[in-house]
């Protein structure tokens, strides 16, 4: 079916941007100019994790010369006082090179920090657990921390997550020497509430997942609400010649077994170009439809990496509707960029971000948006990205949080230019504003008709809808525009019932019209 222009015209009309908050504009209350840096030492200082606490106070975990550092920002953006000493925590193991990579907070306001630590000739998995104040948790493994070895060899976390029952899983890269070479594999490991290892999880608590036989790396954890964990990272085929890197995920039950219901015996690896190359997913989210969307970069070319994305059916198939054939790979202009951390929106769009080049010496903050099939959202920023310089030298986000108002914060690394490394950077922007969901319902709609599933005449009915939404909202009458949603909930649930719809795809409109009811207050 050739597309509807005639529904895009009614979508396009309807709009009008200078009513609106522009989002992805950076957020003059926070910092300055909607920046803040934080120095913690002389040395290289990033943040690779962020968390946004219910009291709106934004954590942040990464590293300062070889210890974990945490710091803590009020809404505004300035440093905490109550945290650790100043708003800035640091954590030394056990005298060695320490990087956080992975942090959570659990609902008791304890905050868990995941990375490495090194001991001797090699590294660990290491945690630690901070009191709300930034202090250790002594009630947590040894005063407050805790390292675990898997072989004897190089093993460090990248990531954590909290579940319901208050236990610990934290995932990375497992290394073991295998006749004089290092293969390294996915790593997992679940602790109790104290720290200690949970004996019922895997192996005496840890998991180690093989996908080539070289080198496979989980770059990203998350916690499907079933309780079962998904892994994402990359996994390496090596020839006598050549290496080819493939985006890599592994699914695991709640005893730590691999899912077989997921892939191919609970693995699945993408290749996004075909050639030889490194395809990487560095980031990971699951949708509230329980599909898993996976982000990192493909190399596009020897000199060049472009944004790559994939999106998963819960069975680890890519799912056909999204991109194409479940990738997307995004050229911009040539840039060399690389897409660290994503979140998926309260309209079911996706951010991502992480690092792009944007002049001969300037590597910035860099995030784009995508819409539900994959497409760059043009509505974000310019043409779909956002770039963000702090001294004109090399910037790289790593983390991304969304606070309960909307707005987004993404934090990193950034070379102020002078002595010292890098700095902690954190960035905050504007959300989604009400044309972004109502636009994200258009789009769904759109599909909709050329997919068949609705016919133009039903197309039209609740696009109408949406422009009388839209029509008070300009007026300022929300509570008309309230109203009105709740006949545009009221017509999808009809189509549900009478079978023009399926559940699913009526789901997916009424997640989207009750994110823009919660947004309106309704």
């Amino acid at each position: 079916m050739k597309p509807c222009t005639w529904l895009l015209a009614v979508v396009g009309f309807m709009v009008s941007p200078h009513l609106f908050g522009a989002s992805g504009s950076l957020d003059p209350t926070f910092g300055t100019g909607g920046k803040v840096t934080t120095d913690f030492s002389a040395g290289e200082d990033a943040a690779r994790a962020v968390v946004v606490q219910p009291d709106g106070k934004i954590v942040v975990a990464g590293r300062t010369s070889g210890d974990f550092a945490l710091a803590r920002y009020n809404s505004n953006g300035t440093l905490d006082s109550t945290f650790g000493t100043g708003g800035k925590v640091t954590t030394d193991f056990a005298g060695g090179q320490d990087g956080a990579g992975g942090l959570a907070l659990q609902p008791d306001g304890k905050i868990v920090v995941a990375g490495g630590a090194a001991s001797g000739l090699h590294s660990d998995f290491a945690i630690a657990r901070y009191n709300a104040n930034g202090t250790l948790d002594a009630t947590f493994g040894n005063g407050g921390k805790v390292t675990t070895d898997f072989s004897g060899s190089e093993d460090v976390a990248f990531g954590v997550v909290i579940q319901t029952d208050g236990k610990i899983v934290a995932a990375g890269a497992a290394s073991h020497v295998v006749a004089g070479a290092v293969n390294t594999d996915f790593g997992l490991a679940r602790y109790n509430t104290d720290g200690t290892l949970d004996t019922g999880f895997g192996n005496g608590g840890q998991v180690t997942t093989d996908f080539s036989g070289s080198f496979d790396e989980a770059e990203a954890i998350a916690l499907q609400l079933d309780g079962r964990v998904v892994l994402a990272g990359r996994t390496r085929t090596q020839t006598s010649t050549s290496s080819n890197d493939d985006f890599a995920l592994s699914r695991y039950n709640t005893d730590g077994s691999l899912d077989t219901s997921f892939g191919t015996a609970g693995k699945v690896m993408t290749d996004f170009t075909g050639i030889p190359g490194f395809d990487e997913a560095h980031a990971l989210a699951i949708q509230s439809d329980g599909k898993i969307v996976a982000v990192g970069l493909a190399m596009t070319s020897t000199s060049k990496d472009d944004f790559a994305l994939a999106r998963y059916n819960t069975n680890g198939v890519l799912d056909a509707t999204f991109g194409s054939g479940g990738k997307v790979i995004t050229d911009f202009s040539g840039a060399d960029v690389n897409a660290q951390a994503v979140a998926i929106l309260l309209d079911g769009t996706i951010l991502i971000a992480g690092g792009g080049v944007t002049t001969m010496t300037s590597v910035d903050f860099w995030l784009s948006r995508y819409k539900t099939n994959g497409t760059l959202d043009t509505g974000f920023g310019t043409a779909g990205r956002v770039t963000t310089d702090f001294s004109g030298q090399a910037d790289v986000a790593f983390g991304l949080a969304i606070q309960s108002d909307g707005k987004i914060v993404a934090a990193g690394a950034a070379d102020l230019g002078d002595a010292r490394p890098t700095d902690f950077a954190l960035a905050r922007y504007e959300g989604l504003t009400s044309q972004d969901v109502i636009a994200t319902v258009g789009d769904q709609i759109q599909d909709l008709v050329n997919s068949g599933a609705l016919n133009q005449g039903q197309g039209n009915s609740l696009t109408v809808k949406l422009t009388n939404i839209l029509n008070s909202l300009n007026q300022g009458k929300t509570k008309n525009a309230c109203n009105q949603l709740d006949a545009f909930i009221n017509e999808v649930n009809a189509q549900v019932s009478s079978g023009v719809l399926t559940a699913a795809q009526g789901q997916a409109l009424l997640n989207v019209a009750t994110s823009l009811k919660q947004m309106l207050g309704c």
